[in-house]
Formats: structure tokens, C-alpha cells, sequence
């Protein structure tokens, strides 16, 4: 009864964290696209895994607050479309502008299909990770994702949620984090860097 009430809690209290973070942390939004933010090593990861999906014409990433990694791959790929996703108006509002990279509030996401579809750090915070794999594979030819990762399945580790990306994106390809990635416990020990093309 009590796990029920915490999944029933986090699932709901989760979306309200990031759309109303503003409120109690007002600089939140403008440290995710600080040059700090913009350096992390995890970053470079990330641009490593794209190389692998060239070229690509649409590239999406959900829950990509003001947009640093979009900012990054706009400058690597200026004849490609990016196009970011988030629950915060906020951090929207502060997004970093390319002239290729769209942003939408979730509630107003167009209907289309992308090349790659990317999560940073997005699904350690939803507990129906099957859920959210099944719309990328649908609407996705491929994907990469920055998030916790361990064979045993979805279980909660503090504030976040572990998967099995193996069976969320069967067949995908995992690299593990290290400290030098990201230096903090968690990442250390669930992060990975996941690949995976349908």
C-alpha cells in the first residue's frame, strides 16, 4: 500500500516540480544553460552518440529545459531541424535561440515524427519508463538517452527512477558512466549513455 502511495505521489508531484521550480529556485532555468552547463562532460557523450545517427533531418529532445544540448548540436548540424520539449514555460522562455531549434511546451506539441529522439536526465524522473520508450519507438528511428540504467528493472533509487533500458529499447546499445562523466553517486552508478535505431 505505502510503494502505491509513493508512485501515486512522485508520478504526480514530479511534473509539478519542473513546471513550477521557478518559483522557490528562480536561477534554476539559467544555470541549465550556463557555460558550466554547457561544458559538462556528459555533454560531449552525448554529441559522441549522435555521430552515429548522421545524418539526420529532424532531431528531438524531450524534457530539454532551456536547451543545451540543443544549442550544441544547432552549431554541429546547421542544415538539421531541432526541436525541444519541456514542462516549463520558464525554462522555455530562457531557451537558448538557434535559428534552427523550435521550442514547445508539452501541452502544445504538433503532431510529427523525428530522426532521433533524445532524453537527458528526463526518465529518471517518470516511473512508466514503457510508457515513454513506446512513443519515442513509435513516433522515433532512433534514440539516445543520458539515464539510470540496470538490468534488474525499474526500481526507485532516492528521487529517481533505475530502468532496464535493455528491455525498454531491445537491442540498444549501453556505455556506462564514470565519475570523470558525471561526479555524482547516482550517475556513477546506474548513468549510462543509451543507443538505439529501429
Amino acid at each position: 500500500m505505502l510503494s502505491k502511495l509513493y508512485d501515486h505521489f512522485l508520478n504526480r508531484f514530479w511534473p509539478l516540480f519542473w513546471k513550477y521550480r521557478h518559483v522557490w529556485d528562480k536561477d534554476w532555468a539559467d544555470s541549465y544553460a550556463s557555460e558550466e552547463s554547457l561544458n559538462h562532460p556528459h555533454r560531449k557523450l552525448i554529441l559522441e552518440a549522435v555521430r552515429q545517427f548522421e545524418p539526420f533531418e529532424i532531431f528531438l529532445e524531450y524534457g530539454c529545459g532551456p536547451g543545451a544540448n540543443l544549442a550544441l548540436l544547432a552549431d554541429k548540424y546547421p542544415k538539421s531541424t531541432f526541436i525541444g520539449v519541456d514542462i516549463s514555460r520558464v525554462a522555455l522562455g530562457k531557451a537558448i535561440k538557434k535559428a534552427n531549434i523550435f521550442y514547445f511546451e508539452v501541452t502544445n506539441v504538433p503532431g510529427f515524427n523525428c530522426d532521433i529522439a533524445l532524453t537527458d536526465a528526463c526518465m529518471i524522473y517518470a516511473r512508466q519508463g514503457e510508457e515513454i520508450a513506446s512513443v519515442i519507438k513509435r513516433h522515433s528511428k532512433a534514440f539516445i538517452g543520458c539515464e539510470w540504467h540496470d538490468e534488474k528493472g525499474t526500481f526507485g533509487h532516492g528521487r529517481h527512477w533505475v530502468h532496464n533500458y535493455r528491455k525498454l529499447f531491445p537491442g540498444c546499445e549501453l556505455r556506462k558512466l564514470t565519475w570523470n562523466d558525471w561526479q555524482d553517486d547516482g550517475w556513477s552508478t546506474y548513468g549510462h549513455i543509451i543507443t538505439w535505431k529501429k
